[in-house]
């Protein structure tokens, strides 16, 4: 019997990560250098994205960069890219399912409670949470199952009465690892990639509602 619903944050609730795709696809540019989306998908999920960033494009410049300048620039025009962007499609009707439902809510994600809890605040959709789990106060973070497993301790279920929400190959690996039933929601930065450990895929969260979800999933040995 499925108690929880457990969702990232980045590319999942709000495309953060395309956004801030192309805010450094812009830095780049103006070094007169590019980086592609099949590269930056491999870093989706992962902390660390905007060093990754940086050394990539000091290889490819073959010197260093001035980094406090070259992130000065970089966070204007996320911040510029941002201010528009809405919760994803079907987040809401998510939310509102598990609700109706009945169902546990936490948040897992690999940012820090600032970025992730401080954007759901921002949204008014923090009182749909009962646990907020992210990177603050852990150990490791995914592809490791580890905020996964604080999640469901805090929520009080076990993994096979869980269902994750992810949308990247490494939250797709932690949750699987943690004992999770996971859907995938691919985002546009993630769509080309291979997902080996989740039981579900969707193209976006209005495709199927939550109660056919739980049936589907369940429904898979």
């Amino acid at each position: 019997m499925i108690k929880a619903v457990l969702f990232d944050f980045d590319g999942l609730l709000l495309d953060t990560e395309t956004t801030e795709f192309h805010s450094f696809r812009q830095l780049y540019r103006s070094y007169g250098q590019d980086i592609g989306i099949e590269e930056w998908s491999g870093w989706a999920g992962a902390v660390g994205v905007r060093e990754k960033a940086c050394l990539r494009l000091e290889e490819l410049l073959g010197e260093p960069l001035a980094r406090e300048e070259a992130m000065q620039v970089q966070q204007r025009m996320y911040g510029e890219l941002i201010a528009g962007q809405q919760l994803l499609p079907g987040v809401i009707d998510m939310l509102e399912d598990a609700k109706r439902i009945g169902l546990k809510i936490a948040l897992a994600s690999s940012a820090t409670s600032e970025w992730a809890v401080g954007y759901i605040r921002q949204y008014g959709i923090d009182h749909y949470f009962d646990v907020f789990q992210t990177r603050d106060g852990v150990g490791r973070v995914k592809p490791d199952p580890e905020i996964y497993l604080r999640a469901l301790d805090r929520l009080g279920v076990s993994g096979h009465e869980a269902i994750a929400f992810e949308d990247s190959p490494i939250g797709s690996q932690a949750a699987t690892a943690a004992g999770i039933h996971c859907v995938v929601v691919p985002s546009a930065i993630t769509k080309g990639c291979v997902f080996n450990h989740a039981k579900l895929r969707l193209n976006c969260m209005l495709d199927m509602r939550l109660e056919q979800i739980i049936a589907s999933v369940t429904a898979v040995a």
